[in-house]
This record gives structure tokens, C-alpha cells and sequence, in this order.
């Protein structure tokens, strides 16, 4: 596990409990004590936590602004987005109108498609790219793109939604609890998000176990207008949204 992806899990795990121990993060990440250490006084260094005796807890002064890049998600939790993606991309049927959501796991789908008949719209450069070069039948929105996602908003792409129906649809999305639905940062990308699923017949948000209980800026849908498809997870999050949704675990 790289170093940033490490830095990333600690906060989360810190944005829901608030307060960690060092044994607690060297279970959970099955890594070393020594490497808990240095990643705290990092993070500590970088005031993204408070590091304590035993531990750490989380600095209320610390607000995570803005997004990753699509290049720097798309190192964190490979092998289980590829699971997520490769289930996901079972569902295609022949002749279906297929909206795929720009995103990390949803990019990772492009390799697992099969179905040549489909039509696929989305609104990322890098998926519409990837599958072209693959042979697949491929629209693109237009409007305005955003630099470090590469993905397509704005009002122009928005009207174009608009006037279509999609057979199914798959989404990324950077949190999800039930209390405050699916979740992202940036309200342009979010209106896209939830156009395009309300146009969908069937939908499916795809996120490793990483989002569960997590709460972005802005809500784009709530959990019951999607299937989840994660990864499988312990966590009491999973219980809790499959009373109000389906859950495919893989």
C-alpha cells in the first residue's frame, strides 16, 4: 500500500470514529507499527490529525477542500474497485443505452465490458477514450470540463441527459450513508449525477468499502434510488444501508 493511500484510510478512519489508536490502524490496514508511526507524525506534521499517546484524533480545525485527482484515485483499492467493476459490468445487456458516471471504479469497468451491441454515453474523457479504443459504440456529453477529474458538467451537458433514457447506469460516488444519501464535492458534477440517475431504469453506484458512512458536500441522490455493488465489509454501515437498499457484495 502506497504511502497516500495509507495518509487517506487514517482519515477516514478518523472521520468516523474521531479518535484512533496506533493498534487499532495496524489491524485494520494490516501494516506495521512502525509504519503507523511515521504515517501519524506525517499527518500530524501536515496538521490533518492530532497526534496523541497511543493514537491520534482527528483535528475539527482540518477540512479536506476539494477532490483528488482521477490519476490518484485510481492507485487506491485496485484489486477491490476491479471486483466492484468487473460485477458491474455483467449487468450490460445487448442493445442497452449504458450512462457510465465518470470515476475511478466506473473507468475500471472499460476493461471488463463485453457487450459490442450497447451504447454507452458518459461524461469522462477517459472512459469514452478507453472504450473507443476498444471498438464500443460511444457518445460523449458536451460542456465544461473539470480539470482534475476530467469529467464533463455544466449546462450543456445537463440538457443533453435530459432527453435521454438509459436502459441502466452505473456512478461513482466519493460517500454514502443513509442519513445523507450519495454524496460529492462539487455541485456542477453533482447536478450531472442526478440527472442522469433519475434517467436511469436501473442504477448502480459502485464504491469499494472506503465510502461507507462517509458525507461529501453535496447530495446527489438518496440510497434508496441505486443498487450499492462494494466490496465485502465487517462494517455495521453495511447492515445498515441494506434496510434501505440493495447490496451486492463481491
Amino acid at each position: 500500500m502506497i504511502a497516500n493511500e495509507r495518509y487517506l484510510k487514517i482519515l477516514q478512519l478518523l472521520q468516523n470514529k474521531q479518535s484512533i489508536t496506533i493498534n487499532e490502524i495496524t489491524k485494520l490496514l494490516n501494516i506495521s507499527e512502525s509504519t503507523v508511526r511515521r504515517d501519524l507524525n506525517k499527518l500530524d506534521k501536515q496538521k490533518k490529525l492530532i497526534k496523541v499517546h497511543g493514537g491520534a484524533i482527528a483535528n475539527k480545525d482540518f477540512y479536506i477542500k476539494g477532490e483528488q485527482s482521477l490519476e490518484d484515485k485510481r492507485l487506491i483499492n485496485l484489486d477491490e474497485k476491479n471486483l466492484i467493476a468487473k460485477k458491474a459490468s455483467s449487468f450490460i445487456a445487448p442493445k442497452d443505452f449504458v450512462y457510465i458516471d465518470a470515476g475511478s471504479t466506473t473507468h475500471q469497468m472499460v476493461e471488463f465490458i463485453k457487450e459490442k451491441s450497447a451504447t454507452y454515453l458518459t461524461n469522462s474523457i477517459d472512459i469514452a477514450t478507453a472504450l473507443l479504443e476498444r471498438g464500443f459504440n460511444v457518445l460523449i456529453l458536451g460542456g465544461k470540463i473539470k480539470k482534475n477529474t476530467k469529467a464533463i458538467i455544466g449546462s450543456f451537458a445537463r440538457e443533453y441527459i435530459n432527453a435521454c433514457n438509459f436502459n441502466i447506469g452505473f456512478f461513482g460516488t466519493n460517500g454514502l450513508s443513509v442519513n445523507n444519501g450519495y454524496t460529492t464535492p462539487d455541485i456542477e458534477e453533482a447536478d450531472v449525477k442526478k440527472i442522469a440517475l433519475r434517467k436511469c431504469n436501473k442504477a448502480y453506484i459502485l464504491c469499494d468499502n472506503s465510502k461507507l458512512d462517509l458525507v461529501s458536500s453535496i447530495t446527489f441522490a438518496d440510497i434508496k434510488d441505486a443498487t450499492i455493488i462494494t466490496n465485502q465489509s465487517k462494517s455495521p454501515a453495511i447492515n445498515k444501508l441494506k434496510q434501505h437498499t440493495k447490496i451486492l457484495e463481491v
